[in-house]
Formats: C-alpha cells, sequence, structure tokens
C-alpha cells in the first residue's frame, strides 16, 4: 500500500485572517500550555489528545501560525516518545511548515528531538525540490515516481507523489459491550474501533477512558474501579489528520435499598446492599422490619452483572433444620443497574419448606 508523500498545507490565506478574538486566543494559549506541559511531564498519550484538539482548533479557528507551529512540534515529540517515529516525522514536517525557521535549543530538548527535526527539515526540503522536479517532468496527468538519496531515502523512498489530491481524514466509529452502565469494579468493558482511510494509510488507534488511563489498539478492554460518568475518547491517525469519537460511560456500584416487588418468603420485603469490590454485604428486610444478616462470602456479583445473595436469620449458617431459614437469590441486573431479576430459594425452614422457589424483581 503506497503512502502519500504531500500532507495537507495549511493555505497562506488561513494563517493571515484575522487575528482571533481576546477571549478565544486566551483560551487556545491554555490548551496549548497544557498539552506542552504534559508532554514536557512524560505524559505522551494525554499530551497527545490535547495538542491534537488544539492544532485541529487552531485551524478551524484561523490561530496563529506560531502557535500551530507548536502545537505540531510537540505532537512530534510525544510521538518520538512512544516510539512511533513515522507520526512523529510528519508532525515535524507540518510544524517547520508553519515555522520554516523554527530551531530547538539543547538546554529545552533532548538531542533526539533535535534531531528528528532537522531530519524531518532535510525530508520537507527534499520533498520541495521533488515537488520542482515533478512539475518540470510530469506528463499529462498521472503519477511521477523518483527514487531518492540522503535523508528522503531513510523514511519515504521511492514514495510516488500525488499534489493534486489532498489528504482525507480517517472515519471511525466505536462500539461497546456490554451496553448500558458497568458495575464499578466489576463489569469488563470492550471497546472496538471500526475506521477506514480512503487514502490506503496505516491508521493508529488511541483510546483515553477518562478515568486517567489509555490504551492502545483496534480493540481494547476495560474496567473502571470507581463511580462516575467518564468521557471516552477514541483517536485515529493516519499520520497527517486524525478522527477523533466521543463515546460516555456510566459506571456505579449496586450499593442501595432493593425494594422487591412481590414480598419474598418470609415476607422479606427489600435488601440494603453495600457493594465492596465483588462481595455485597447488608441485610434483608423483612415485612415487620427485622433485618437478616447476608453472608459476605456467598453474596457476590460477578461480570457481567449477576448477583448472588443468601442470608440466614439465625447466626449460623447450618442451624438444625426447623431454628433456622436460609433464603438465596440468584439474579440478574439489568444494563440500567436499576432493576435485578432472579429466583429466590429457601432451605433449611419449617416454615417454607424445603427447597422452594419463586421468580423475583428488585427494583432501586
Amino acid at each position: 500500500m503506497r503512502k502519500r508523500l504531500l500532507a495537507l498545507v495549511l493555505l497562506p490565506s488561513l494563517l493571515t485572517a484575522q487575528p482571533l478574538p481576546d477571549g478565544v486566543k486566551a483560551s487556545v494559549a491554555a490548551e496549548l500550555a497544557v498539552g506542552i506541559e504534559r508532554v514536557r511531564d512524560g505524559d505522551f498519550e494525554a499530551g497527545l489528545l490535547t495538542l491534537d484538539g488544539v492544532a485541529r482548533r487552531l485551524v478551524a479557528e484561523r490561530g496563529p501560525a506560531e502557535d500551530l507551529a507548536q502545537a505540531y512540534l510537540h505532537l512530534g515529540v510525544a510521538y518520538l516518545g512512544l516510539r512511533q517515529d513515522a507520526l512523529a516525522n510528519a508532525k515535524l514536517r507540518q510544524a517547520l511548515r508553519q515555522d520554516p525557521d523554527l530551531r530547538l535549543s539543547p538546554d529545552e530538548f533532548a538531542p533526539r528531538v533535535i534531531r528528528a527535526l532537522e531530519e524531518a527539515r532535510r525530508a520537507l526540503a527534499e520533498t520541495a525540490a521533488l515537488e520542482r522536479a515533478a512539475k518540470d517532468k510530469r506528463g499529462a496527468g498521472g503519477l511521477l515516481l523518483l527514487g531518492l538519496g540522503g535523508a528522503a531515502a531513510a523514511g519515504i523512498a521511492a514514495t510516488a507523489i500525488q499534489s493534486e489530491t489532498p489528504n482525507h481524514p480517517p472515519t471511525a466509529s466505536v462500539t461497546v459491550n456490554p451496553d448500558g452502565q458497568a458495575i464499578t469494579s466489576i463489569t469488563k468493558l470492550t471497546f472496538t474501533a471500526t475506521a477506514s482511510d480512503l487514502d490506503g494509510n496505516v491508521l493508529t488507534y488511541n483510546w483515553s477512558f477518562g478515568d486517567g488511563t489509555f490504551a492502545s489498539g483496534t480493540a481494547v478492554t476495560h474496567i473502571y474501579e470507581s463511580n462516575g460518568t467518564f468521557d471516552v475518547t477514541l483517536t485515529v491517525s493516519d499520520g497527517s489528520s486524525t478522527t477523533a469519537v466521543d463515546s460516555r460511560i456510566t459506571a456505579r456500584t449496586l450499593t442501595g435499598l432493593w425494594r422487591l416487588s412481590q414480598p419474598g418468603f418470609r415476607d422479606t420485603r427489600a435488601y440494603d446492599l453495600q457493594q465492596t469490590g465483588g462481595a455485597l454485604a447488608g441485610n434483608a428486610i423483612l415485612g415487620n422490619g427485622v433485618r437478616l444478616g447476608i453472608f459476605t462470602a456467598l453474596s457476590r456479583v460477578a461480570d457481567p452483572r449477576e448477583v448472588a445473595l443468601e442470608h440466614s436469620d439465625s447466626s449460623g449458617f447450618t442451624s438444625p433444620p426447623g431454628g433456622s431459614c436460609r433464603l438465596a437469590i440468584a439474579g440478574h441486573a439489568n444494563a440500567g443497574l436499576d432493576t435485578i431479576t432472579g429466583v429466590e430459594t429457601c432451605t433449611l425452614c419449617s416454615v417454607c419448606r424445603p427447597q422452594q422457589q419463586r421468580s423475583i424483581v428488585m427494583t432501586r
């Protein structure tokens, strides 16, 4: 699959339009500063997400060329930190297109970054020479293939030029399984990306889960360890442009008061649950207000939304028959985590008789 040599180049008129309003300029500058700081702190994935948004905003809002150059420069640094040298080279060339005189101080940048910028500068110069040669030698339409030596041979040798065709950003979508809300510390969510690129470029996939964690790849899994609503962002890049797709995930525990739609065995009316990790504790509440203890070791929640409860009205799990009533529930929580549907079983009870079962529905 042949990659395009030419990336999108901003028209000069785009960068010489009316300046941004002061409020917008301050907002963009603040975002740029945050992204640069994240890259300098080594948080490359978070820096990528921030700086990519800044760069796209600067292009859309006709921001200053020097700010756009800094955004592309530090995107290149971030890609170098993630060992994605081809993407780093593309971003550094974009930085040089905005600021051809860009130079880096060894007091602020590592030698590897400075070398990468100079390699990008040489490649950009050779690309310009190649374009001029192509214009002189190209016939009526079609492509001209030329071999290059030097810096270009290392990164873009024998690459086709088609300057009339702009780069197309990739298209992408996300599916999440299982759907609905996630149970904190339990539900393993699978995020799957589907993407395509009209130019046939190789795509990279980076995920931000909204809780300070990140991943890369077309399909990733994640478990949320705290309650909340989280904005998940997939960023798909073809090396020259990116596409972001946002999703929103809510995670919460089963902690709370769950009421039965109809009284259960022994006139059970509700369960007051406390979830800690995969364990459930709390009380079963009878119609007369008596609370029966739940055995934590047997009361649990499992991936994806399976719920098990077991309780007794005595302090012992194996009291003599007739002296105790033990109730067990096996159920499944719905996608909204507001209903548990299952089966209640009564054992070791002089009132219910052994092994009786009935369907139950609990809501909160």
